[in-house]
């Protein structure tokens, strides 16, 4: 169910600073980061855009699954200015709040929109969706729908 993109161009490297960070994980899901890492780094290297993946059971201490738009964006918003100093990155929160329900949601810096617009983090949403049932180990499925995600998005 991925809509197919439009063109997209690399961002320009000067827009985008590697922090060597790709994930914080507060429910203790990451047990092999260079397994995760792998496809958040075939990303960056095809869209130019530097993931951080934040996976987390609560915004702000809320686990009732019920965020609107405007909490999401809130979070995500806090998040990038504390994790990012530029505009070249993407945040994607991944909020399990109850076993099997999850909301997931991605703030992307005013340069990487050049590349995420809300187009392009529907695709990227999409494929982490498309993988969340599967029987892949947590870092595979995340890997596996940031590879999939370049690659449509990259086309």
């Amino acid at each position: 169910s991925v809509t197919r993109s439009a063109r997209r161009a690399k961002l320009a490297a000067n827009k985008c600073y590697d922090t060597g960070s790709y994930y914080t994980d507060e429910l203790g899901w990451i047990h092999n980061s260079s397994k995760l890492e792998r496809g958040m780094r075939t990303f960056y290297q095809k869209t130019g855009v530097q993931p951080h993946l934040y996976i987390t059971d609560n915004i702000d201490g809320d686990r009732s699954g019920n965020y609107s738009l405007t909490k999401q964006e809130d979070f995500g918003n806090a998040l990038y200015d504390e994790y990012f100093e530029d505009e070249g990155h993407v945040m994607v929160v991944f909020c399990e709040y109850r076993d099997s329900e999850y909301v997931c949601f991605a703030v992307a810096g005013s340069d990487a929109k050049a590349v995420l617009d809300s187009n392009g983090r529907e695709i990227l949403l999409d494929c982490i969706d498309d993988l969340y049932y599967s029987d892949m180990e947590d870092e595979e499925f995340f890997s596996r729908a940031f590879e999939n995600a370049a690659r449509k998005l990259m086309q």
